[in-house]
Formats: structure tokens, C-alpha cells, sequence
């Protein structure tokens, strides 16, 4: 049941956070007792309209719910911390005071000086219009970060800190699969692109004995993930999900996402003859993309993997030499259309909400 003060996204966490205790728990009793517990009116109806069959199809309606109701609070937020009725009057704020009480001012200089820290002071309309200004101004470049992968509390912090700040204090040591060399050259130039670097890598790994056409290689992203959509199409048992309650951030703007858990897959690149398996630790995400997962930093760098944008080749190393991964351009060209496309129609329903 969700509290009376909790929001929507808490609520989320918690819920799924009880659930993933449990286990042979069918998806209708998971939908049932969710919808139940809500106490969003307009939630509630949504959810009647749309008539989720699986929990991916609830958590699409559910997750959408959550993100405008995220960016309600925090333009409320930022709303009340600009708000200039809501803010103490500055000593130098002489607009409250009687115009006989005023203190004398002495010399030009000093007045022109005054009456520039009495502008920026004001709380005035012509400084509201201003923020808001600078408000439509700012740009975001967003990255994924977060997740299991980062810090959870003051401990780990300073061990993160001690880690870094001892990087060249002991000896190096030969790392997994680098006694071979990685190099690209105009070998690898496989196809024609006429705008290089244009396209994302989308490679086609078999996870979990099932290959997947559509997963994301993100040199940007501090952890891996995988959607809780796929692990369903792929009949993963849902109650095998280890906790997570570490939220990532970058996909939403402005807001984090948790995940529902995380999971550890073996990934394998390759063929019968030659091929390269590792234990990835994916974080398993509500909402939905384009793709199927999004390897990040942590993936690569188990596979000791570089990645070429310009080729958009992907090279590791395996038993029987150097493994070349081809990304499929018709599959990255649709998938980017697809992000395109999503991120408008929900740019579209936020303005109309």
C-alpha cells in the first residue's frame, strides 16, 4: 500500500523491493495488488484504460506517471527556492524602509556603485525574468552514472578517494588479455559511411544463451544495463533478481531512475571457433529503449575491448586471436530513428500534461 506522503517513485522501489523476496510470484497478482495499493486516482484509471498484460506493460504506464510527477517536484523545488517572497530582506534592501530613515550617500562614485549592488539585490520583476532566462539558456549533456557500481555511503567514498590517490603508488601489473596488441587500419574500413561517427554501435552478442540483435555499446556509461522487457521475452525468471536499490542517472533528465535489481549474465562475442565470454553484471531497468541492453565502461573493460566509431568495429581479444565485431548499420540507423521518435512523443505528452 502506498503511504500517504510517498511518491510514486519510492513507492516503485518498495514495492518491487518486497517482491523480489518473494518467489513463484505470477505477474497478474504482481499487477493486482500494485494497482491496489496506489493512491493516485488518475493513476489508477490509466492503468484500468490500458489494461497492462505483463508487468514491462504496467511499469510503461506506471514509469511515465512517475516522470511527470518527478518534474512536478522539482520545478515546485525550484519554483519555491526563487520564490522572492520566500527569501529574507538584504540589509542593503532599502525598499522596506521609510524614506526619511534612509542613511545619506556621499560622492558619485559611491552612488553609482550603490545603485549597481541595489539592482542585482532587487527582487523585482525585471530580475525574475532574468532567471528565467538563464534558466531557458542552460544545456545539458547527459551521461549514465550511478548504480551498484558507485559510491553508497561515506565509507566506500573514502576508499574510492584512497583507491585514486594510490594509483601510482604500487607497481603495475600485466593486465587479462593485453599481451596482444589492437590496432585499426584501413583493413578495417568494411563499409562506406558516408557521415562516420553518425551511427551508434549496436552489436548482436548471445546473453544467456539467447543472442540479442540490438545492444548498445556506450563508451559513456558508467554501468551495464539490461530491460526488464527483454528478460521477459527471454522467459528469465524474475524472482532471481538481486535487490538494487542504487539509482543511475542520465537516461531521465533532471531525475533518477531505480532499478528494479541486478542481475549477473554470461555475454559471449564471437563464434563457435573463436569466441570471448565474460560474467556481466547488468542493473535491470524499468523503462524501455530502442535496444535490448547498453553495454558501458565496466562490460569493456572485462573484455579488455576498443571500440571505433569510425569503422564502427568493435575489437577484443580471444583464445585464437584478435575478434572483429561488425555493428549492423540498417539496425543502428533504425534504432536511432526509434530513440528519435520515443523522445518526441514524450516531449509531446509532457507539454500537453
Amino acid at each position: 500500500m502506498q503511504r500517504p506522503s510517498e511518491s510514486l517513485r519510492d513507492y516503485i522501489k518498495r514495492y518491487f523491493a518486497n517482491r523480489n523476496t518473494s518467489t513463484e510470484v505470477d505477474g497478474r497478482d504482481v499487477i493486482y495488488h500494485f494497482h491496489q495499493g496506489l493512491h493516485s486516482i488518475e493513476l489508477r484509471r490509466k492503468m484500468f484504460e490500458n489494461n497492462p498484460k505483463t508487468v514491462s506493460d504496467m511499469m510503461a504506464v506506471v514509469n511515465k506517471h512517475a516522470d511527470m510527477e518527478d518534474a512536478e517536484h522539482a520545478h515546485r523545488r525550484h519554483k519555491d527556492r526563487r520564490d522572492p517572497h520566500d527569501r529574507p530582506r538584504q540589509r542593503d534592501d532599502d525598499s522596506a524602509r521609510p524614506a526619511g530613515d534612509r542613511p545619506p550617500r556621499h560622492g558619485k562614485n559611491r552612488d553609482r556603485a550603490e545603485s549597481s549592488k541595489a539592482r542585482e539585490r532587487k527582487r523585482g520583476p525585471d530580475n525574475t525574468i532574468a532567471i528565467t532566462d538563464r534558466r531557458v539558456e542552460e544545456r545539458v549533456v547527459n551521461i549514465i552514472f550511478g548504480g551498484s557500481s558507485a559510491a553508497s555511503c561515506k565509507h566506500s567514498i573514502k576508499l574510492h578517494n584512497r583507491d585514486v590517490n594510490s594509483v601510482f603508488r604500487h607497481p603495475v601489473e600485466p593486465l587479462r588479455w593485453s599481451e596482444i596488441p589492437i590496432t585499426f587500419d584501413r583493413r578495417d574500413d568494411w563499409v562506406h559511411l558516408s557521415r562516420p561517427g553518425a551511427y551508434p554501435l549496436v552489436v548482436n552478442p548471445v546473453i544467456l544463451q539467447i543472442r540479442l540483435a540490438k545492444v548498445l555499446i556506450d563508451g559513456g556509461s558508467v554501468l551495464n544495463i539490461i530491460f526488464a522487457k527483454t528478460l521477459e521475452d527471454m522467459a528469465f525468471d524474475m524472482t532471481k533478481l538481486v535487490p538494487s536499490d542504487q539509482a543511475f542517472y542520465g537516461i531521465i533528465p533532471s531525475a533518477g531512475s531505480t532499478p528494479v535489481g541486478k542481475v549477473t549474465l554470461p555475454v559471449t562475442f564471437g563464434t563457435r571457433d573463436s569466441y570471448h565470454t565474460e560474467s556481466i553484471i547488468f542493473e535491470v531497468a524499468l523503462f524501455e529503449t530502442s535496444y535490448h541492453a547498453i553495454l558501458g565502461r565496466p562490460a569493456l573493460a572485462k573484455f579488455m575491448a576498443i571500440l571505433n566509431h569510425t569503422y564502427l568495429l568493435l575489437k577484443m581479444l580471444a583464445p585464437n586471436g584478435v575478434l572483429s565485431i561488425h555493428s549492423d548499420i540498417q539496425t543502428s540507423h533504425s534504432c536511432e530513428m526509434e530513440n528519435i521518435n520515443t523522445a518526441e512523443t514524450l516531449e509531446r505528452s509532457s507539454n500537453q500534461a
